[in-house]
Order: C-alpha cells, then sequence, then structure tokens
C-alpha cells in the first residue's frame, strides 16, 4: 500500500496529451519539509511504498534529498519521468532506489520516445 501523488506539476516537455504542459510555475507546489513530514505520516501510517510523479519530478531541485528521506524512512519507491534529465539526475536518485530491499528492484518509468518526440 502506498500513497501516489504528483510532487510538481511543472514539466520540461510540452506534450500534448498532458493536463500539465503549460505549467511552469511553482506557486502551488509543496516546499521540501511540507513533503517529508507527508512522507513521515504516510510511513507511521503503515504505507510502504511511494510513487514519484508530477508533471516532472526531476526538475525538483530538491528530488534527491526527497527521495532519500523516503528511501530513509523505508519506502520503496518508483519514479515516473520523461527521461529527459535522468542523466544529470541519476546520482542524486538511483542511490536512493538501489537500497530497496533485496526483493525489490528499482524501479523507473521512462517515457520511451524521449522529450523531442513528446513535446510534439
Amino acid at each position: 500500500m502506498g500513497p501516489l501523488g504528483s510532487i510538481t506539476s511543472r514539466c520540461n516537455a510540452s506534450c500534448a496529451f498532458c493536463a500539465w504542459k503549460d505549467e511552469t510555475s511553482q506557486r502551488d507546489e509543496l516546499t521540501t519539509t511540507e513533503i517529508k513530514t507527508l512522507h513521515r505520516a504516510a510511513r507511521q501510517a503503515g504505507f510502504v511504498w511511494l510513487t514519484f510523479w508530477g508533471g516532472e519530478p526531476l526538475v525538483r531541485s530538491d528530488i534527491g534529498e526527497i527521495s532519500s528521506y523516503a528511501s530513509h524512512l523505508g519506502f520503496t519507491c518508483t519514479l515516473v519521468t520523461n527521461g529527459s534529465l535522468l542523466a544529470k539526475k541519476m546520482d542524486r536518485v538511483v542511490p536512493c532506489h538501489c537500497r530497496q530491499p533485496a526483493k525489490a528492484s528499482p524501479c523507473f518509468s521512462v517515457a520511451p520516445q524521449g522529450v523531442a518526440t513528446h513535446s510534439e
């Protein structure tokens, strides 16, 4: 059982099919502290996994801190991404996801078309 919620509505692509294609503002985005508080409460309530998605979760400058904290709490984490920022931020998110229990594999859902195709 796990909570599922967008950690940002911002995205670096403008896919025609996406509800967040025109979002570039952080105005309604939760802070790092607010997200950590929610994750801590979810873990205490018995949740065991988290899915980071958005928008594009890797546009957050604090994605590494958020992922690390969730891993520290004992969550099994998944990340849904368009993949365009994965190479740049891999070192921030992969170590957190690779500390998963031995029975679980790191899970990344990457859009196979990439941003160039997605944004057309």
